[in-house]
């Protein structure tokens, strides 16, 4: 997760950071009690044991062994956002220092998350009105595919660690001399949001050009789109059917010390093992073993680098916070050297946004979220891709990673109708941007 992005493919950009998306249906849970806290340490002292209680993840009989940190520990007087199970609440309250201060420096933002699961199974036949299982995601890929003939293919591109396939609907005439617009979601497993939010553009823009959208023809007129939707499958199966790992972030493969899972997006060959990645096993940013030690991200790197010459936009969605970055994010006070191409169409899109209503933050990913090596922007910027961008979609922090679902018909619409107003908007920066 993140929380606070880009492309000169804002169109699809837009398409995506503006298409609110589609997210619902969350399975039946026992998590009556969970809660989230707002740490917001003033004190150094305050922040040694945040970090502490950060790195016990995972580990039996330490009493941070359940917590999971959905932001920080950052810096003195920054937020730390930590979800609590509803077992573990008294243990960790007890652990809490004193504050010297005349206020508490914490506070319980949500009493219970599970009314927030509890009862969204509901299904529908309309890919954007709930999560979809993961089989549900390769059968309608398999089934878009067969309804718009030689227009779309779906291609495998590689297997997960637990022997899942990895799948990628292309969609448009893919010819040698056409350039790619590379969109994936699903990398980290509780970010359920952007695997719906691909499926949705994915459906709108075949329907489109089913219906011969004039909109949609330009978009596909001028570029190919490769679209993977679920990144991390095994960790996505793992959330979505465990509901006590609701909020698992990473993949699913044995580690040393019982642990498990690599957070793929610090797994990737572009200063991996720096900062904002872990080498502890158990921690949710834990970086690998060593670069793209894991089959997923080893696929990623395939396929990118046959594709690279051709691809013009890399995309990545991920949630939550309502920002479009772009690299470099592996540290700070570092920046790709076309940095400025980058984000006039980045601007422009958020200049949109805001005038209806929606605030994104933009800029440098580690000065908009925190540094974060090992991750894949930094990556597709590092082999050449002209414009590499994160985006962290909605909302800014009320659901945090659990959107109700009632909000996504209207969010989904809205931000579809959005991103097909703006592509006039943004055509003549990205085809200057390609030509810079």
């Amino acid at each position: 997760m993140s929380v606070k992005v880009n492309s000169a493919f804002a169109s699809v950009l837009l398409a995506f950071g503006l298409l609110l998306p589609c997210q619902l249906g969350l399975p039946t849970t026992t998590n009556q009690g969970d809660r989230l806290i707002v740490f917001v340490p003033t004190r150094q002292a305050q922040l040694d044991w945040l970090e502490l209680i950060h790195s016990q993840a995972g580990k039996p009989g330490e009493v941070g062994e359940n917590v999971r940190f959905w932001f920080g520990p950052g810096l003195l007087n920054q937020e730390t956002i930590v979800f609590v199970p509803g077992g573990d609440y008294g243990r960790l309250v007890a652990a809490i220092p004193s504050s010297q201060d005349t206020y508490s420096w914490w506070t319980v933002q949500k009493e219970n998350l599970g009314k927030l699961v509890t009862g969204e199974t509901r299904r529908s036949s309309d890919i954007s009105s709930a999560y979809r299982t993961y089989q549900e995601i390769l059968n309608f890929l398999d089934q878009t595919q067969s309804t718009c003939g030689s227009f779309c293919s779906v291609e495998k591109y590689g297997t997960s660690y637990e022997g899942r396939d990895l799948k990628l609907i292309k969609i448009g005439d893919d010819l040698p001399s056409k350039r790619i617009v590379w969109i994936d979601a699903g990398i980290h497993a509780r970010e359920w949001i952007a695997p719906a939010t691909a499926l949705y553009f994915i459906d709108k823009i075949v329907q489109g050009y089913k219906s011969s959208d004039s909109t949609i023809k330009s978009m596909l007129d001028n570029f190919a789109f490769y679209i993977a939707p679920l990144l991390n499958p095994d960790g996505y199966v793992y959330s979505y059917t465990f509901t006590r790992e609701r909020l698992w972030r990473k993949t699913r493969s044995a580690q040393a010390g019982g642990c498990y899972g690599v957070d793929l997006n610090r797994n990737f060959g572009y200063h991996w093992g720096g900062q904002g990645s872990s080498s502890d096993p158990c921690d949710e940013n834990f970086r690998g073993s060593s670069a793209f030690s894991e089959p997923e991200t080893r696929a990623v790197r395939d396929k990118l680098l046959a594709i690279r010459l051709r691809t013009i936009s890399f995309i990545t969605m991920h949630s939550y916070g309502q920002d479009w970055m772009v690299p470099y994010g592996y540290a700070y006070n570092v920046s790709v050297d076309n940095y400025a191409q980058m984000m006039r169409p980045v601007q422009a899109a958020a200049d949109k946004l805001k005038s209806l209503g929606r605030n994104y933050d933009i800029g440098n990913s580690a000065v908009v979220t925190y540094p974060a090596a090992g991750a894949s922007d930094d990556y597709a910027a590092s082999i050449g891709v002209p414009y590499a961008h994160t985006i962290e979609l909605p909302d800014t922090g009320q659901y945090r990673f659990l959107l109700p679902q009632s909000e996504i018909p209207e969010l989904a619409w809205r931000r579809w109708r959005l991103s097909k107003s703006i592509w006039g908007t943004l055509r003549p920066l990205i085809s200057q941007g390609m030509n810079d």
